[in-house]
């Protein structure tokens, strides 16, 4: 039987990448620093290292590129539930392949999806959109 849904992990474009990453290991630092400056256990401390470790959970597991066969479908779902976009076959004019990163064009208005995917990930989606 073969399966219909392809699923790889990815990262946003460069630059939302970055501001991601860099505001979510602030709070990382916050709950650090506020442990290492009070010497008995903070609620804010450990609030905040709960928050760091929900907030690196979302922005690895939540962000799919879901490769939809049946229905001839790339959709590629965002830290929210809002944020998901699904990109026909149909649309999917070009498809460049850089050093870990992968960036659609979608024709009727020329827009660019660049996403962050490892190598093996990235030849199987070639293969699957050939």
């Amino acid at each position: 039987m073969q399966k219909n849904n392809d699923r790889y992990f990815y990262q946003p474009d460069l630059y939302s990448m970055i501001i991601f990453w860099s505001w979510t290991f602030v709070l990382l630092f916050i709950s650090g620093t506020g442990w290492l400056e009070i010497t008995h256990v903070q609620w804010f401390t450990i609030a905040m290292f709960i928050l760091f470790l929900l907030i690196t959970f979302l922005g690895i597991w939540r962000r799919q590129l879901i490769v939809d066969q049946k229905q001839q479908t790339i959709t590629l779902r965002g830290v929210l539930p809002g944020q998901k976009r699904v990109l026909p076959f149909k649309q999917i004019s070009q498809v460049r392949q850089r050093k870990h990163r992968l960036i659609f064009t979608v024709e009727p208005v020329k827009q660019q999806f660049s996403i962050h995917v490892g190598q093996r990930a990235q030849h199987r989606i070639i293969k699957l959109l050939s």
